[in-house]
């Protein structure tokens, strides 16, 4: 961990003042993608990997564990072909279960659009528990408008699901899980770095209790799928 990003927190409670300490050990390779859009006429690919102890709050030590992987494309009539994935895992170091805090959470209109935010995993009544493993995918179709460098009409398809904490088998709950959504909008990126999407946003397949609806979503932010 000669990387390694120490950040501490305290905040009193009932019981006196608990410590928060996380320890992340970023690592990423880039090889020139620009806010998951190839602008440059060549085809991009970029892949970031993260590592981050977590500890405090009286649980046990958690390590989580992000692969994310962006590559672009050019196609004819100036068309662009962008697919991003990412994968998440978190897991506890004791026997205590992963607080819910530090769980991993799929939703909202930077990776599974359609879907409220961070409401794909484990449910218990009307709330989320979130999950110990996640994979999300999103494929795009961009169109250049004006200015051809910040402004995208796109079409995309995207899927995601979560595993539970407690899963026996990761890889069948996350294909069990699999929430898709589909839909054509425009995209806004400013200096490669901020990015807005306003889309007309359909779900195709969902399970029983989530938070999702058709129609037009506004996403803001600096990560998207």
């Amino acid at each position: 961990m000669e990387n390694a990003i120490p950040l501490i927190d305290t905040a009193p409670s009932s019981n006196g003042y608990i410590v928060n300490f996380v320890v992340k050990e970023p690592k990423a390779f880039s090889l020139g993608l620009k806010a998951g859009i190839s602008t440059n006429g060549d085809a991009d690919m970029s892949l970031n990997a993260g590592k981050q102890s977590v500890g405090g709050r009286g649980e046990a030590i958690n390590t989580s564990y992000t692969y994310t992987v962006k590559a672009a494309a050019p196609l004819p009539l100036g068309l662009i072909l962008s697919a991003s994935a990412q994968l998440k895992n978190v897991k506890g170091l004791g026997d205590r279960e992963v607080h819910l805090l530090d769980r991993v959470y799929l939703g909202g209109q930077q990776d599974v659009r359609g879907f409220g935010l961070n409401t794909l995993g484990v449910r218990s009544e009307n709330s989320c528990l979130g999950g110990g493993a996640a994979a999300c995918g999103v494929l795009h179709l961009y169109r250049p408008l004006f200015p051809p460098q910040m402004f995208f009409a796109h079409a995309f398809v995207s899927a995601g699901s979560v595993a539970p904490v407690r899963s026996r088998n990761i890889m069948r709950d996350l294909q069990d899980a699999q929430r898709v959504s589909i839909g054509i909008g425009v995209a806004f990126i400013f200096r490669n770095i901020f990015r807005l999407e306003v889309n007309y946003v359909a779900p195709i397949k969902h399970c029983v209790g989530d938070s999702q609806s058709t129609g037009v979503h506004i996403g803001c932010g600096v990560n998207f799928l």
